[in-house]
């Protein structure tokens, strides 16, 4: 009933044309939408993950060439592949640190769909090992569930897209009409 009744108060005010102080309203909410700036505590969260990326890009690519010539080649490529995705972690971490704000759409939907990545080659890597090996079905078990939560995290992320979209045309629809009712 709250929902109804919150509904129906916005599109009453729909109806009515934007004063100057709604109308700055709009634009204002309209702007947020997008991109929120980055606070010191929100940047800290960027900086630890990006310099942790760096460590684990660098570590496993050096790792990856210094092995002996003994070493599989699956494993070398799995420690590029890791360095790959740390350098990939800090890329986007770096970008966001050095534009000073987080795009909320395309920023989160790299950062989900990488962890979505990340979790689903995992699963897939202790998948492949578990059918050889009966001993890797306990990696198995701990990847699956990481896989499950990235992937509710990647649809969630692009329900919020889609609803921040839906928000926006509303907010674009309303000053269009606004701004023809006052000509």
């Amino acid at each position: 009933m709250a929902e109804y009744e919150s509904n129906l108060r916005e599109r009453l005010l729909d109806l009515q044309p934007l004063d100057g102080p709604g109308r700055l309203a709009c634009e204002r909410e309209l702007a947020c939408l997008f991109e929120r700036k980055l606070g010191r505590v929100e940047r800290l969260r960027y900086l630890v993950p990006a310099c942790a990326a760096l460590v684990m890009a660098l570590g496993l690519s050096s790792l990856s060439l210094s092995e002996p010539d003994s070493t599989p080649l699956s494993t070398r490529a799995a420690l590029l592949g890791m360095a790959a995705l740390g350098a990939w972690w800090f890329v986007l971490c770096w970008r966001i640190l050095r534009r000073g704000s987080v795009d909320l759409l395309c920023d989160r939907r790299r950062i989900a769909g990488t962890a979505l990545g990340c979790t689903l080659l995992q699963t897939a890597w202790f998948a492949w090992h578990a059918l050889r090996d009966p001993a890797q079905w306990a990696g198995l078990a701990l990847a699956a569930p990481l896989f499950a939560l990235a992937l509710a995290v990647f649809v969630h992320q692009r329900r919020r897209e889609s609803a921040a979209r839906r928000r926006e045309q509303e907010l674009r629809t309303r000053l269009a009409s606004s701004t023809e009712r006052e000509r």
